[in-house]
């Protein structure tokens, strides 16, 4: 019998739900115990996105709001369940084994406050009266039996000694780790651990499983550093893996600080909940929902909408051969020659590099899919083929169709938007784009005052 139990801090994210299914399908374990699960409601589509719901039988403990919840789940195929027990903080299950005998099996999430341990002890005395003498009880208890199972020390606490109390009443057995002290760390630089995680159970229990429990204490339970302990070698792996999934929760995080548009943040906030309910705001504001057609009423299907903003914008950004700029009769300054010398001299590094900062960092990205924090980033490596470019557009005048490529997003002018013409467009363009069209416009703007008349106000 293959038992596992995890806290896996959450059951909310699709991405959580994939590596737990990996990893018990990888295993093939014939129960599993998942503290902190943080759900309210344990269903049959739940089940199979982490295990898959064929032969899978469970009970669970709902959670408390957004903390908590504890789930058994068993194989039906190899494992028979005669009885189960929900409590605050304990799921237990009555295993039939094939022999005809039955033993309890509780799992534990014991609370992470000192004022919900009164009750919790309380708890775990009932199980203690339900269950008799063939009972093994575990997982995460949330709490330490002594000074010398926290990193960091400390003094003896009441938790503590009503922990040991519990233990010390009702005589079940504590099985010492060989080769590591502690189940918990914070993985931090200056780590703190502690031992929050064990497995208790009677001599009367270990006596139904005599040689197979004491082949388990000591070639599962007790060799942690041979199974997957803290051997210096899988330490690194350990800080590897936090550094990259630090990595990646920065990245997300960024992400919805994007569609979020939430300028006055502070960069490095981890307050992704708050950016993921501005982006969903956003976008509930922003999407176009019907579209009100002169002639033939309201149009509310996807492709119907498509077809009536293309030919808006195609009918307004279409040549008018009646129409035209004429500059007869305009005063017009011109530029001097030194000035016109000045502006067609090739690009330089210098004001390419300070187009290139002074863009904002994390801007909605163009079909390239970059933001400008990507140049900013890696200038010193990317200024080479920048400047490649800059000057191929210098040599050519013409910027090639990939760079040129545009997304226009249609911004509500107002807020019952209904027709094409109540929506302002914005052109997402690319990073390269902007680079060449800031640099042509900081030049500009050097020479534009000498084309302004004196007689000229600005309204």
């Amino acid at each position: 019998m293959k038992i596992i139990s995890w806290n896996v801090r959450g059951l909310g994210s699709k991405r959580k739900r994939v590596v737990v299914k990996d990893q018990l399908l990888r295993l093939n374990p014939d129960i599993v115990i998942l503290q902190e699960t943080k759900k309210e409601v344990f269903d049959r589509r739940l089940a199979a996105g982490i295990w898959g719901s064929r032969f899978k039988e469970w009970v669970y403990a709902p959670s408390r709001g957004r903390s908590g919840g504890i789930v058994v789940m068993w194989n039906s195929q190899t494992i028979s369940i005669s009885d189960f027990e929900i409590g605050e903080f304990s799921v237990s299950i009555r295993i039939v084994d094939g022999s005809g005998g039955d033993w309890w099996l509780s799992g534990i999430y014991g609370p992470c406050h000192s004022r919900d341990r009164r009750i919790f002890w309380e708890e775990l005395a009932g199980l203690f009266g339900l269950c008799g003498n063939k009972w093994c009880i575990g997982w995460d208890f949330n709490v330490v039996r002594f000074v010398s199972e926290k990193s960091n020390g400390g003094r003896m606490t009441s938790s503590m000694k009503n922990f040991n109390d519990f233990i010390g009443d009702t005589n079940l057995r504590d099985p010492h780790l060989l080769n590591v002290g502690f189940t918990w760390s914070n993985l931090r630089e200056n780590a703190v651990c502690r031992r929050l995680d064990r497995f208790l159970f009677f001599e009367a229990w270990e006596d139904f499983f005599p040689q197979k429990m004491k082949d388990w204490n000591k070639e599962v339970f007790g060799d942690v550093e041979g199974q997957g302990g803290l051997d210096n070698i899988l330490r690194k792996e350990r800080e590897e893996l936090y550094f990259l999934v630090s990595d990646l929760a920065y990245k997300e995080e960024v992400k919805w600080r994007q569609r979020g548009k939430i300028q006055w943040a502070r960069d490095g906030d981890n307050n992704t909940k708050f950016f993921h309910r501005s982006a969903s705001g956003r976008r509930k504001r922003n999407l176009i929902h019907k579209l009100e057609v002169e002639g033939s009423g309201e149009v509310v299907s996807e492709r119907e909408i498509e077809l009536e903003i293309i030919n808006f914008f195609k009918k307004l950004y279409s040549s008018n051969e009646e129409a035209g700029w004429c500059l007869v009769g305009l005063i017009w300054n011109a530029i001097s020659g030194e000035e016109a010398v000045w502006l067609e001299r090739p690009f330089e590094e210098e004001e390419v590099k300070r187009a290139v900062f002074d863009c904002g960092t994390d801007k909605s990205p163009g079909p390239d899919g970059f933001s400008m924090l990507l140049f900013q980033s890696c200038w010193d490596i990317l200024k080479e083929d920048l400047m490649k470019v800059m000057k191929d557009f210098f040599n050519c005048g013409i910027i090639n169709a990939i760079t040129n490529e545009t997304f226009l997003c249609l911004i509500p002018k107002k807020k019952e938007s209904i027709k094409v013409s109540d929506f302002r467009p914005i052109s997402l363009v690319t990073s390269l784009y902007k680079v060449v069209s800031k640099v042509l416009a900081s030049r500009l703007r050097e020479v534009l005052g000498s084309t302004i008349s004196c007689c000229q106000v600005l309204l």
